[in-house]
């Protein structure tokens, strides 16, 4: 379920006072919600839940001074044992450019069920702590199936798994948790003129 940070930190015509805009800026237009999400992952529901419902009680409190991001940070961090400053760093000090793709996947028949391997790569500027999934459909079933992952670096996954009907199409990120530069290239199998 995503967050969304209500009041002025949220708001256009609000640029927070006292603190670097580049923080703020990337938690509420450039990444947004993939932030939030990530950071979910990161530190559970009800840390992000706590953190925010003080940073909001604390803002309520002074009206027409709306809290800094350095509060935000420092309501967030005490329910949790995270450095939520630091890795929060990775999404406020530049843009990032992250590819998720799959480059093979294997389905082998094992007695009555099915044996998957998915080889998802991971590309990008620098090395990220990402949350995401792998989605999977079956000849019988239209709706995703997912497998969570988490990586911290690039490279190759093999992801394996096991499954009582077939799978047919599978998708990286299929509920779009990652800010990718692309979305082309995350489908198995991919489409093209010899793959419709």
């Amino acid at each position: 379920m995503p967050y969304l940070l209500p009041g002025p930190l949220a708001s256009p015509g609000n640029i927070l006072q006292g603190d670097t805009w580049k923080g703020e800026s990337t938690l509420t237009y450039d990444y947004g919600a993939l932030v939030w999400e990530q950071l979910r992952h990161k530190i559970g529901d009800e840390a992000l839940k706590a953190g925010l419902s003080d940073f909001i009680q604390q803002s309520s409190r002074q009206p027409g001074s709306p809290g800094s991001y350095a509060d935000f940070i420092r309501h967030l961090k005490s329910h949790t044992n995270l450095d939520v400053a630091a890795y929060l760093e990775q999404w406020t000090t530049h843009n990032a450019r992250i590819d998720l793709s799959i480059k093979q996947v294997a389905v082998q028949t094992d007695g009555s069920r099915f044996s998957t391997v998915a080889v998802i790569s991971v590309t990008g500027d620098k090395d990220y702590e990402l949350f995401t999934d792998l989605g999977y459909k079956s000849v019988n079933s239209p709706d995703w199936v997912t497998i969570p992952l988490s990586f911290s670096k690039r490279g190759d996954y093999s992801v394996r798994f096991t499954s009582q009907e077939r799978p047919i199409l599978f998708q990286v990120d299929p509920n779009y948790l990652v800010p990718q530069i692309l979305y082309n290239n995350d489908i198995w199998p991919p489409s093209g003129p010899n793959n419709p």
